[in-house]
């Protein structure tokens, strides 16, 4: 009697331990699924176990009966609870993907389960036939073999082998001989426990006759203990992200700032200290309204408030500290947590890491003032050009006036030395004419605002061209066109760039006739369009492709081909004031040169 008392009380004190080392892994991590169903299992052998000691205590058979039945179901629960665990336990630390047979023995294995709680719970069929061994003990036997045995038998060898192979896989999978061994014991004792129960409760008992005993509280107890014991050894030597974050709070520049629901400072870390002095103590349930202050907060301090799980805030703030003044933005997540990890999620507080602008601030403070007076320079730079070359206007009027007086008071003899005095004098003045209206032209661009609207480039270029072959009585130019599209730009000044690179094909060009192909094409992914202008002339060498575009550069005499050498300027300004790009390419047939303009399209 005093025996079978010790035992009642073992089986009570094995479960209440079980469920102790279920927290005591759940309290691990409370959010991870392995830990969550490796306490619900143990909840489970625990409850199994006060069956057990209440079957235990019962005075007859037909007591013991009735609460077999749910004794029973409790552990056809436990083993849906005991393969979460093994296959979260697996998921975890098996890196690895779980391939799609596996899942779908899963699945085979948690159908089985209904059935036994049918079997169990709803009909005579129960898992074999209560009794009392030689010693007293409740044990069961099968005395006759049917369906819903073998039903049972194959069920459960689905379930335990399946738990068996999941809890072989991260010791499979170890990488490091720390790990290695602890994965290893936890194979091997819970393969013991399951092999060891298989063997007595089925084979035994189904093959064999021999009754097998109920109360298997001193297995599952060491299973449970020893398995939970290794658990969280795993978890202490297998490196896992969460170790980091100490050291990681040390060492990182960014501000950390822990709150509970209501803005009381949990934790922060030493950046934090380092600007706002004190420990980490002492900050310790501080409104954060003492470190954050003025109407700003408290307008983003009720947005964060509304914020969902998945939502993030963010928060600009200058703080100042003593003689210094910290700029800081602040990326705020909020903590949502369940009781116990299982349910009711609610926000339970927040995350602020705040990021240091202050030189960002600074610099960006400088550019902007740089960016202000380059501006201001470069108004002012075109406004003198403008009014340089208007001023320069008048002399160069006089002069050629004055030349042309001088030609008609003094009438002089064609070819004579004054006629080619006077001639010259009259070409300089055209040329310098031209060259002040150029300056004129580069300095107007951009003063006024531009007039956005679709252009059909290929319509402007054959009206451009047209208007050339009028003007040009010497040469005419062969124009190509392929393709089309819709430019986003300024007419008046796309028309003046068309006509430059026009121009030029036609004036930097040898041969009996002039070319130009036009090539327009649309890029993909993109609000731009590329448009080729390749002529057949001269051609223009690769290091000297980027110096044609500056103001006033000639790579030829005035004698060779006329000019004022700002055309390419003027082109560049007008691509570069519709946010595109121009450069040069070789042309496709040499020689020649391919202008390739990149323009922003309709």
């Amino acid at each position: 009697m005093l025996n079978h008392l010790s035992t009642d009380w073992f089986t009570l004190l094995s479960g209440f331990a079980i469920f102790i080392m279920g927290l005591r892994v759940y309290w691990l991590d409370t959010n991870r699924r392995m830990y969550q169903a490796f306490m619900a299992t143990t909840l489970l052998l625990f409850i199994q176990n006060l069956f057990f000691f209440e079957m235990e205590s019962v005075d007859t058979l037909a007591k013991a009966i009735q609460l077999r039945r749910w004794q029973e179901n409790v552990w056809n629960l436990t083993v849906v609870c005991m393969l979460g665990t093994m296959w979260f336990y697996a998921k975890q630390f098996a890196p690895r993907e779980m391939k799609k047979w596996e899942r779908s023995w899963l699945l085979i294995a948690l159908l089985f389960i209904p059935g036994f709680i049918y079997l169990q719970g709803f009909t005579i069929h129960g898992h074999g036939e209560l009794m009392y061994n030689e010693a007293g003990r409740l044990a069961f036997t099968i005395t006759a073999y049917s369906w819903y045995y073998l039903f049972r038998f194959v069920g459960v060898l689905v379930t335990y082998g399946l738990c068996i192979y999941l809890s072989y896989l991260p010791y499979h999978y170890a990488f490091n001989t720390s790990t290695r061994g602890i994965r290893l014991a936890i194979f091997f004792i819970f393969s013991l426990v399951m092999v060891g129960s298989f063997v007595q409760n089925y084979l035994l008992t189904y093959f064999f006759q021999i009754p097998s005993l109920l109360n298997e509280s001193i297995n599952v107890a060491i299973g449970g203990l020893f398995t939970g014991l290794m658990i969280i050894n795993l978890q202490l030597t297998d490196l896992q992200s969460q170790h980091a974050v100490p050291n990681l709070l040390k060492t990182m520049t960014n501000w950390f700032i822990l709150t509970d629901e209501d803005f009381r400072i949990k934790q922060v870390n030493s950046a934090f200290l380092e600007q706002m002095e004190g420990t980490a103590k002492s900050w310790q349930d501080i409104k954060l309204d003492q470190v954050f202050k003025g109407e700003d907060w408290e307008f983003t301090k009720n947005q964060l408030l509304g914020l969902a799980q998945t939502e993030r805030g963010h928060y600009e703030t200058s703080l100042s500290v003593g003689s210094q003044s910290n700029y800081l933005l602040f990326l705020v997540t909020p903590i949502y947590k369940k009781f116990l990890g299982l349910w009711g999620n609610r926000k339970r507080g927040y995350v602020f890491v705040g990021t240091d602008l202050t030189q960002f601030k600074t610099s960006e403070a400088q550019i902007i003032a740089y960016a202000q007076d380059l501006e201001l320079s470069n108004q002012a730079l075109e406004r003198f050009a403008f009014i340089a070359s208007h001023d320069l206007k008048e002399p160069i009027r006089n002069i050629g006036s004055f030349a042309g007086l001088l030609r008609r008071r003094l009438a002089p003899e064609k070819d004579s030395e004054i006629d080619d005095f006077l001639s010259f004098i009259e070409r300089n003045v055209q040329g310098m004419n031209r060259l002040i209206e150029a300056v004129m032209t580069v300095s107007r661009l951009g003063q006024e605002g531009l007039s956005y609207e679709p252009v059909n480039l290929a319509a402007m270029i054959k009206e451009v061209s047209a208007r050339l072959w009028n003007e040009s009585q010497d040469k005419q130019l062969a124009l190509s066109l392929e393709g089309n599209v819709q430019i986003k730009g300024d007419e008046e000044l796309l028309q003046q760039l068309v006509q430059n690179l026009l121009e030029n094909a036609l004036k930097y060009n040898e041969s009996a006739q002039p070319q130009m192909m036009v090539k327009m094409i649309a890029e993909d992914a993109s609000d731009f369009a590329q448009v080729y202008f390749e002529d057949n002339g001269i051609g223009i060498h690769s290091e000297y492709r980027e110096q044609v575009f500056e103001m006033f550069k000639r790579l030829h005499s005035r004698a060779a081909y006329s000019g004022t050498g700002i055309g390419l300027a003027i082109c560049r300004r007008i691509v570069e004031l519709h946010g595109g790009e121009i450069w040069i390419e070789d042309a496709t047939h040499s020689p020649g040169a391919a202008f390739v303009l990149r323009l922003p399209v309709v």
